[in-house]
Formats: structure tokens, sequence, C-alpha cells
């Protein structure tokens, strides 16, 4: 089995997986839906004194996942987030229907900043016991919680499929606080010179296929190691490249 399909059966599994979960909490079988979510470590407000919110399922998830990024990348967004995987399936849907069209370069990165913004805004409002302003807006919980959604959970949960559908990954690239956190350990992994695995060129032609079929909108031929913290791991540019095998881990 290569690691694309490979990859395709992890993506099935975890969805399905996740949409048990999501029919048990429905079902008020299982509750709270956060107790469930890796992001719960911060936007739950489990980092509150005593450990009132402190939920032993999302905190070792959480932790695992958000330290493993440091080592392997945001592989859990590419391959387990089932929100990532729904995004993926509605922008493939809008390409067969209408052209692809990409934001221009430097919309999109500046776009891509927002989320650090909204890691940060999480930040705060646990440290000042407010995480139920942005628990309002949570489209994980908003999708948990559905039979009890309000306006503004439901708001911005339309918002994010709306533009899922339109924009390549919208929540992902823009907005989610949890990628911008998996960044931020990245980052700080590699300043004090720990090794990641990434994607390297062993040559390239400067046709610019890898870029155009990425769903982050990295440059990738512009490097021969590709170091940047939004890359998911999808492989889309391997499996698009001409030169097989020149690009690989």
């Amino acid at each position: 089995m290569n690691r694309f399909k490979l990859r395709t059966i992890i993506q099935i599994i975890t969805l399905l997986g996740w949409l048990i979960l999501l029919i048990l909490l429905i079902r008020g079988i299982l509750y709270p839906a956060h107790q469930y979510c890796p992001y719960a470590v911060v936007c739950f407000g489990s980092l509150y004194p005593l450990g009132y919110h402190l939920y032993l399922i999302a905190v070792i998830a959480g932790l695992a996942i958000t330290l493993s990024a440091i080592f392997i990348g945001r592989r859990f967004c590419g391959y387990i987030c089932f929100l990532g995987t729904i995004q993926a399936a509605l922008f493939n849907l809008r390409i067969r229907l209408y052209p692809k069209k990409n934001l221009r370069k430097k919309n999109d990165d500046l776009l891509k900043k927002i989320k650090y913004v909204v890691l940060l805004t999480t930040l705060i409002l646990t440290i000042t016991y407010l995480s139920h302003l942005y628990m309002k807006f949570c489209p994980v919980l908003a999708l948990a919680e559905i039979k009890y959604i309000g306006l503004s959970g439901l708001i911005s949960l339309l918002t994010i499929l709306l533009f899922g559908f339109i924009i390549e990954r919208f929540w992902c690239r823009y907005l989610c606080p949890y990628a911008a956190l998996m960044n931020v350990v990245q980052v700080l992994g590699s300043f004090i010179g720990i090794k990641r695995s990434v994607l390297k060129r062993k040559k390239c032609s400067n046709c610019g296929i890898c870029s155009n079929v990425c769903p982050m909108k990295i440059d990738l031929e512009k490097v021969d190691k590709i170091t940047d913290p939004n890359c998911i791991h999808c492989l889309r540019c391997v499996k698009h490249c001409p030169d097989t095998g020149k690009i690989d881990y």
C-alpha cells in the first residue's frame, strides 16, 4: 500500500471516529464535547488553578499532539483533524463545479497571521476566566453541541463551511488557533536545535506545480527544504511532481 492511499484510509477512519463521537455527544451519551478536544488544553480553561476544568483525555491528547509537531510537523492537520478533512471535501466539490482561483499571495500571507491573533485571544480569555466567550464561536463545539447550538455558534460554523467551500482549508490557514499553537511549537523546537521531519527537494524544474497544488499555499518551488510550519504533510506536492521521487522525506 502506498502512502497516498494510507493517508486517505487514515482520514476516512478518523472521520468516521469523529462522526461516531459526534452522534454519542448529540445523544447525550458523552458530555461535555471539549472533554475530547485537544485544544481544550487552552480554550476550555484547563489552565485554571486547581485544574477545575482539567479534562484528562483532552490534556493528554492535546499535549501529545502539540509536542509531536516539534518532531513531525502538523501531520495531525493533514491526517486526523475531521474539520480539515471536511474542508478538503467541500473544496474538492467546489473545484469540480467552478474553476479554481487562489487569493493573491500577499493577501494569503496577511490572512495567515490572523490565527496567531486568535491563539493569543484564547490564551488571554483563559487566563482571565472568560473562555466561554471564545467557545460561543468555536466550530468544533458548535458541531458537537449542534442540538443546542446558539446563534453565534451557528454563524461561526456556517461561515467556516461556506468559506471552506470557496477557499481551500480556510479555517486551517487563517483562523485555527490550534494550528497557530503547533506552528509556534515547531518554531521553538527548531530554535533550540530539534530536527523536524520535513520534505526535501532533490531536483526542481521550477514548473511551479507543487506550489499550485499545495492546500496551504506555500511557495514550495523556492526552497530546498520545506520547513514552513504551515505544511500539513498531505504529500500532494510529491504526488503531482512531474519529476517523480524528486520531493521526499
